[in-house]
């Protein structure tokens, strides 16, 4: 079956220049109702896959933060998550 297949196109070579990380911990304000979770916190280069696992960590501390009913959820959770960002990163 694959034997007999035939490319659809070129291979393309896919660049990944730096690992991203928007640091929405230090701002001093950010929106209400608003809140940025993943890609938008921060990207990696998906040959070693820590951008899934730095999402999963993220879901997992905005879900303690949401049990936890803090008055400030967005600046609360960004604290987090920049500690899940940072490991990767060293």
């Amino acid at each position: 079956m694959f034997r007999d297949a035939e490319p659809l196109g070129n291979a393309d070579i896919a660049r990944f220049p730096a690992s991203v990380w928007r640091r929405y911990d230090k701002l001093k304000r950010f929106p209400s109702g608003y809140l940025v979770f993943g890609d938008a916190i921060s990207s990696f280069n998906p040959r070693y896959g820590q951008g899934m696992s730095v999402a999963a960590l993220q879901a997992l501390e905005l879900q303690r933060v949401l049990s936890e009913r803090t008055f400030n959820l967005a600046s609360e959770f960004f604290t987090r998550a920049a500690k899940v960002v940072e490991s990767p990163l060293r």
